[in-house]
């Protein structure tokens, strides 16, 4: 087989290439300096002060702002009361007066749903001041066994209607502490 295959006589065809791809760019030179860069100064921008945190009597004329009436109550508020709308109220203990505050109307808190479901119960100590003319003023939280109590008892109380308390006869302000107990 050898022998048959050195007999053929094979043709050679020549094949030419060539490059027709450009050259690459030269590269920049590198003795250049870098653009200067300009100096300016950020203009920063300008905050507004938040406005004054509002007071309980506008938080809450804000939540209920009524029918209005002929003297000119359209839910405003007094905006003149300032920040601190407790400052020159002198504060009574309870035992400091002659005649007691009275709940004349009180709404039950919303119990907490998952506490509920759950058989859950617990309390809040709260602590706020009925003014001379029965608004409670500035609930607050003193201690508490579950901290989703917290919020309805502040709610259930800013509900709440009240009798002024009395010493020598006048209407006073008074701080009052009291706990509310949740029973599933």
């Amino acid at each position: 087989m050898m022998h048959i295959l050195g007999q053929i006589n094979m043709d050679t065809k020549q094949v030419s290439t060539s490059d027709a791809s450009e050259a690459p760019p030269p590269p920049p030179p590198e003795d250049l300096p870098p653009p200067p860069e300009e100096d300016k100064e950020l203009e920063k921008p300008e905050v507004e002060e938040p406005p004054p945190p509002m007071t309980l009597s506008q938080l809450e004329m804000a939540l209920n702002p009524g029918s209005g009436n002929a003297m000119g109550d359209f839910g405003f508020g007094d905006f003149d009361a300032g920040i601190d709308a407790l400052g020159d109220m002198e504060i009574f203990d309870l035992r400091d007066v002659d005649k007691l505050p009275r709940a004349l109307f009180q709404v039950d808190p919303n119990y907490p749903y998952s506490l509920k479901q759950a058989k859950i119960g617990g309390w809040v100590q709260l602590e706020w001041v009925i003014d001379a003319s029965g608004k409670v003023l500035r609930p607050r939280v003193m201690k508490s066994s579950h901290r989703e109590f917290n919020q309805p008892a502040i709610e259930s109380i800013m509900r709440s209607k009240w009798s002024p308390a009395q010493k020598g006869g006048k209407p006073v302000a008074v701080r009052v502490t009291q706990r509310m107990d949740f029973n599933p």
